[in-house]
């Protein structure tokens, strides 16, 4: 239901007594952060043997070396401001970014799809919002961190936006799916879930206060949706699990914030 317990055990591995091998009996979610793990390891010096996603050998033995790396941006947190240049309209640019990555990283080409304007330099990104958004169906699997960020994105464009290929999601922070479709129905959207489904029907979202379940990334993606009606969030400490400084950056794109 993870792919962090596979990228765990593959961290660890090369300090085993004897060779690690680790089977995947299911289809693998989230595979593109278990290849950033691999290439991470490689980087590292240690060596990773696979068949696709189904099998991985770490022999015994192996050690990490020390150097020198550069942490790319985070992306998942980067989509929330692209997000925010699709909904008001505006235009934003995040710098620092590794543009070769897959996942998250593709979630610019959804807003593309959508109706937004996006230019890509050597390591920097810029999308320029729409005014008229139109929805989309689009397979998410890849990109399990982005589909609250969608949804809110969804709320305002027109037609029904279908995001799909998504059940691990019903296992994060929160029940991502039917949380989401519950707080989406307190702004006056239609919403609906499934097993591995989420449906939105993008209207004109009113104004409320949203429990974002102790998830952080419900707090941030339903922050988004307020930029264009305002909105009240309960807990929002909780955005502190990934993005400590979240409300501040807001602050620093012009959104005004009120602390109860």
């Amino acid at each position: 239901v993870s792919s962090q317990f596979i990228s765990s055990l593959l961290i660890i591995s090369p300090y085993a007594k004897k060779d690690v091998e680790i089977i995947v009996e299911n289809e693998m979610v989230s595979k593109n952060y278990v290849d950033m793990t691999v290439d991470l390891m490689e980087k590292f010096g240690v060596d990773v043997k696979r068949d696709s996603y189904k099998k991985f050998g770490v022999k015994a033995g192996q050690k990490y070396s020390a150097k020198r790396y550069a942490i790319p941006a985070d992306w998942s947190s980067a989509n929330y401001f692209l997000a925010a240049a699709a909904i008001v309209p505006g235009k934003i640019k995040a710098t620092g970014l590794d543009l070769s990555q897959k996942g998250e990283a593709e979630f610019t080409g959804i807003l593309k799809k959508m109706g937004c304007r996006v230019n890509r330099n050597k390591n920097s990104i810029e999308v320029i919002g729409n005014k008229k958004l139109n929805a989309v169906e689009v397979d998410m699997s890849t990109m399990p961190d982005s589909v609250q960020t969608l949804a809110a994105v969804a709320a305002f464009a027109k037609g029904i936006t279908r995001i799909k290929n998504i059940s691990n999601l019903k296992y994060k922070e929160s029940d991502r799916i039917n949380d989401t479709a519950k707080e989406l129905k307190k702004l006056g959207i239609k919403a609906t879930a499934k097993d591995d489904e989420l449906t939105i029907e993008g209207g004109n979202p009113s104004s409320a206060a949203i429990d974002p379940h102790n998830d952080h990334r419900m707090a941030m993606s339903f922050a988004l949706i307020g930029l264009k009606t305002g909105i009240k969030i309960k807990n929002q400490e909780c955005v502190a699990k990934s993005f400590p400084n979240f409300w501040e950056k807001l602050k620093e794109i012009g959104v005004e914030i009120k602390k109860p």
